[in-house]
């Protein structure tokens, strides 16, 4: 570090905190801390009992200052430097005061030097404007560093809650799959321990995944304090020509920029291992039991006047004509939609909805009080939770974007599954049991299941939609 800098450390470490100027009377208090006698006095002269220290905080019953004729020597001995020291203020070839800055060659140079033929054809401006200039760049880059702070901080604590979130559930779901593994005979425990060991490896795989998520935020945050570090130390400098030549490339190493880390989610792991357990063993064990799904009723007085439904009120299949029904409240007027007849207001429900080779549906569950005239969105905002098929190929989850699913084999049956204390609707091939999609919410009303059969897609997709039900 040249003498000039250490010149400027000193210097910042004799200025009173109060007034930002080296030290005039220099006297300290109790504390230690040290402060111009006018400021101090000023300050204290406001107080009408006890008197803190504006440094530390610390609190005195009556004034006590101690002068410090040792530190007013030696500040007057840094103000005799920084006076001396002021030639380097001066052009060395022209010995003209540095009063312009160019930009091109981005340093100091005298009035003599801007007329001259080296810089007539920069960019030069007054020094003062280039401090100007510079600090203000420093500060908005500042001001985006602590923005961005912000933003890691917050970052921090969801990464943070997300990994106490995925534990709790974790712990969970292992309890549920022991609870729902223990109703079953001793041919069941093989499936029970693999269950238990996918589970505990998407555990694993999805609290690193939130580690790193943790880590890298770490780094960021450090990244930017030091950069909010650096930039509030070179604000604090006296200024001076030299100054200007480090400030460009402190503003270029600085990346004020901030990814956020991907977000990682543990609700596909409720849905893989929180939904029906008992019925997707059962598929494996389909040779040893005899359980027989039993249809649930669909209710007509919701259903679009386009629709048909069969006479037992479990299938429902778009009409070739629009029928003349009553418009009461609970019908769907404009989309092409069904409601079940039974409403859950609480317990766990799974049914599954046989799709076959339709190439256009959609399914789940809306909340009692869902909009049912006019146009309406299909998402959680509006008390919808479905899945649908467009275009014979394409599986969404209507959140809000659409979640595009890698379906890897085409169901022909859906499978829905309600835990509605625990807010969560799941979807599954029927066939396999492979799950779906889960989504996660807050019920505070009755949930209906929703069944819409889709557009006849030029005559291919007039298959009918049928529902079963099975207690869970």
């Amino acid at each position: 570090m040249d003498s000039a800098s250490n010149l400027e450390k000193l210097h910042s470490k004799l200025t009173c905190p109060i007034c930002l100027e080296l030290f005039k009377e220099p006297v300290h208090l109790a504390c230690g801390d040290h402060f111009c006698m006018p400021c101090i006095s000023q300050l204290w002269e406001k107080c009408e009992e006890s008197f803190s220290c504006p440094q530390c905080g610390k609190t005195f019953e009556d004034r006590s200052l101690e002068t410090s004729p040792l530190l007013g020597n030696v500040v007057e001995s840094v103000r005799e430097m920084r006076l001396g020291s002021k030639h380097d203020s001066q052009c060395e070839e022209h010995e003209e005061k540095l009063k312009l800055f160019c930009e091109d060659d981005q340093r100091a140079i005298c009035v003599v030097c801007g007329c001259s033929r080296e810089h007539k054809t920069h960019n030069v401006i007054p020094i003062k404007e280039a401090f100007q200039s510079y600090k203000e760049n420093m500060s908005e880059s500042l001001q985006k560093i602590h923005k961005l702070l912000k933003e890691v901080c917050e970052s921090q604590d969801q990464t943070v809650c997300a990994i106490n979130n995925m534990k709790e559930l974790a712990g969970s779901l292992e309890e549920q799959i022991g609870a729902d593994f223990t109703k079953m005979h001793q041919f069941l425990e093989q499936q029970e321990g693999e269950l238990k060991s996918k589970l505990r490896d998407e555990e694993k795989k999805i609290l690193n995944q939130l580690e790193e998520s943790k880590t890298l935020i770490e780094a960021e945050r450090s990244r930017l304090q030091q950069a909010a570090k650096d930039l509030e130390e070179t604000l604090t400098l006296q200024e001076t020509p030299a100054l200007l030549k480090d400030i460009k490339d402190l503003l270029s190493r600085i990346t004020m920029t901030y990814q956020k880390p991907k977000c990682v989610s543990s609700d596909q792991c409720l849905g893989k291992y929180g939904g029906p357990l008992m019925y997707g063993v059962w598929k494996k064990m389909r040779n040893i039991l005899d359980l027989v799904a039993f249809p649930v009723s669909l209710n007509p007085n919701t259903a679009n006047p386009w629709l048909v439904l069969s006479d037992s009120q479990s299938c429902v299949k778009l009409g070739e004509v629009k029928q003349a029904l009553p418009d009461i409240p609970e019908r769907f007027d404009s989309v092409g939609a069904v409601l079940g007849s039974e409403g859950f207001s609480t317990g766990r429900h799974y049914w599954e909805v046989e799709v076959g080779e339709k190439t256009m549906w959609g399914l789940g569950v809306v909340r009692e009080s869902v909009n049912r005239k006019g146009e309406m969105t299909s998402s959680p905002k509006d008390g919808l939770w479905i899945l649908a098929l467009r275009n014979g190929n394409e599986y969404k989850a209507y959140t809000l974007p659409c979640t595009l699913l890698p379906v890897q084999r085409k169901p022909t049956k859906i499978g829905v599954f309600l835990d509605h204390e625990r807010g969560q609707v799941s979807f599954y091939n029927a066939e396999d049991m492979v799950h779906l999609y889960t989504f996660r919410d807050t019920f505070t009303e009755k949930i209906y299941p929703y069944l819409c059969p889709g557009i006849g897609d030029k005559g291919r997709n007039k298959q009918p939609l049928n529902i079963f039900k099975l207690q869970v």
